[in-house]
């Protein structure tokens, strides 16, 4: 089970951190996958992460694992993260790519990082607060997780989030409520 790679919220997507989110990603899989096809004793499933990313700002469109890839940056660094894994699969080793939503967990991650913002009263709706966030818990996503290793009939693309995504804006009113605490500011895009 391959889950590495570069923290996508750790800072501004600058060029550099652009290239190292997309080094961190694909190289090792591409390395991970072509040390697989050589061995002479193969793993049966080789569990490659990937990101729901891949579909791109699709609006309201309904999508499912065998939608197309979308357009932009985390479309295209999905796309070559998924594509780094062929050796793999060309040498008879099942590949699973778990496209994983936001990991919500108040451990860290995209939730953890919100807690404290939230708690003081600051919860924002970002930008639009049209777009939606497919989340997954880590519980449920250690489910997924599970079942793409032990399920033999489990291969290629797997939506790893919850069967409802929910607007920013639906995720920061259900966030505030549930902390008891208002989430009434908006953070223009641009921010």
């Amino acid at each position: 089970v391959h889950l590495a790679g570069e923290n996508l919220a750790a800072g501004r997507w600058t060029e550099a951190r652009k290239r190292a989110i997309r080094d961190s990603r694909v190289g090792p899989t591409r390395r991970l996958a072509e040390a697989i096809a050589k061995l002479d004793r193969k793993p049966t499933v080789f569990v490659s992460a990937s990101a729901v990313g891949v579909y791109g700002d699709r609006g309201d469109e309904v999508l499912n694992e065998s939608a197309a890839p979308g357009t932009g940056f985390l479309a295209d660094v999905c796309e070559a993260w998924e594509e780094a894994a062929e050796p793999a699969s060309r040498a008879g080793v099942r590949v699973v790519h778990p496209r994983i939503g936001i990991v919500l967990t108040p451990k860290g991650a995209a939730l953890g990082k919100q807690l404290l913002p939230f708690k003081m009263g600051g919860g924002a709706v970002l930008g639009s607060g049209k777009q939606w966030l497919p989340w997954i818990t880590m519980h449920d996503l250690l489910g997924v997780l599970h079942e793409c290793v032990m399920n033999d009939a489990v291969s290629g693309a797997v939506i790893a989030a919850a069967p409802t995504p929910v607007t920013n804006r639906a995720f920061t009113k259900t966030l505030g409520r549930v902390l008891r605490r208002p989430a009434f500011f908006w953070l223009p895009r641009i921010v």
